[in-house]
């Protein structure tokens, strides 16, 4: 019972810390989804905090009714699912971010990860470097820049892959398709492959995107009939942490909704 009461504890503490991260600018400008919930989420981590905290000193001086602790304990055991699906759903993004070897003729798809002005930002740099590295190599592979506008005063994330790709890898325009109405992972996915059908592309595609991106992005390509493989971009998790974080809340989105 201990041991119980101890996992019950240290659940409502990753989910209370988890759910007052969200109101963190570096998160919940990475997941928009998020942005509304955060009125809603900080006071709830904040009482599951308390609950911790204040409750184990409170029960033996108040008489605490057999509903309220049936609630406490229903709480607890959700507290104890989420985290048990975030360690699966973390160590599957770290799995499928290690990639894996594209068969010779697959489609090189590069996410949009974002960009300022035409200038892509650090994690556009990352997909972008790990397709141009592989186009080098491989000179009869084509590819699709996929992203569109991000913001007002920037053109598409599409034009601003395919503008590196040709400037600092050489790549030929002929062999880059710009696709540049996407605005998610799922619509980036669903016009590449249109672009795919329309020009008798190979529905084998290598994702070229940062690393913590791959899991979802393979899972919703893999739903849509294409056969992923990954290209990741090299990422340190104490260095992109709200990106690993972000992707444990959007995972569930799309795993769900895509």
């Amino acid at each position: 019972m201990k041991l119980l009461q101890i996992l019950s504890a240290i659940s409502r503490i990753i989910v209370g810390l988890l759910l007052l991260l969200t109101a963190s600018p570096n998160l919940y400008t990475k997941l928009k989804i998020l942005e509304s919930f955060v009125p809603l989420f900080v006071p709830l981590g904040l009482l599951l905090l308390l609950s911790v905290l204040v409750f184990p000193f409170l029960t033996p001086k108040l008489k605490i009714s057999r509903v309220f602790r049936r609630f406490l304990w229903s709480v607890s055991l959700l507290c104890m699912a989420i985290v048990c699906w975030m360690a699966v759903s973390f160590t599957a993004i770290i799995l499928v971010g290690r990639g894996s070897t594209p068969p010779a003729g697959a489609t090189v798809v590069v996410l949009g990860e974002g960009s300022y002005k035409g200038v892509p930002d650090f994690n556009q740099l990352i997909g972008i470097t790990a397709a141009g590295n592989y186009l080098r190599t491989h000179p009869s592979a084509m590819c699709i820049a996929s992203g569109g506008v991000t913001t007002d005063i920037s053109p598409a994330d599409a034009t601003a892959i395919r503008d590196v790709l040709i400037s600092q890898y050489q790549i030929s325009s002929d062999r880059i398709f710009v696709e540049n109405q996407s605005r998610t992972t799922h619509e980036n996915m669903l016009y590449s492959k249109k672009i795919i059908q329309a020009h008798g592309l190979s529905r084998n595609i290598a994702v070229a995107a940062p690393a913590f991106h791959l899991l979802r992005a393979e899972m919703i390509a893999r739903r849509m009939g294409l056969v992923p493989y990954g290209l990741p971009g090299k990422v340190y998790p104490q260095q992109q942490w709200p990106n690993y974080v972000r992707e444990l809340f959007a995972f569930p989105k799309s795993f769900l909704l895509d």
